[in-house]
């Protein structure tokens, strides 16, 4: 498992998203529960580098490993292995059919439309704790 320090992050998928009520928020998607918050990108950015320093001292410390890059994995081929409830798959057979395509294109546009509608109703970013909320509001009001 590579070993990297607070500023090696390249390499690792950093996801940054601005939420709706102001600032961003930033993740290590192969860090669980690295998550950072910023009042500008630039600023979550950097919230994120000390927010992962953090993580891997405290994965060290109970002896875990740190995941490794998932740029480093192999590309995916596109191929899947798909188990479905017999009920479903002859309901995907049928809507296929009536839409006069085959089951392969039905379930790439299927799958693809819900990728799409959950990247633009809920970007792919972790949730912010309510707990976190109400801290970054309180600092807000104070300052």
């Amino acid at each position: 498992m590579p070993r990297t320090t607070p500023h090696e992050l390249d390499g690792y998928t950093c996801l940054l998203v601005p939420d709706p009520t102001g600032g961003y928020s930033a993740a290590v998607l192969e860090w669980p529960g690295c998550v950072a918050e910023g009042a500008t990108a630039s600023s979550a950015m950097q919230a994120l580098t000390r927010a992962a320093a953090a993580w891997q001292r405290a994965a060290r410390q109970q002896g875990q490993d740190i995941p490794p890059p998932l740029s480093g994995t192999a590309r995916p081929s596109g191929r899947i292995a798909l188990r479905v409830p017999p009920s479903l798959h002859r309901r995907a057979q049928l809507w296929a059919a009536r839409d006069g395509v085959s089951l392969n294109q039905f379930l790439v546009a299927a799958i693809a439309t819900y990728v799409g509608v959950k990247a633009t109703l809920a970007p792919a970013a972790p949730a912010v704790p309510e707990k976190q909320k109400r801290r970054r509001r309180t600092k807000t009001r104070s300052a």
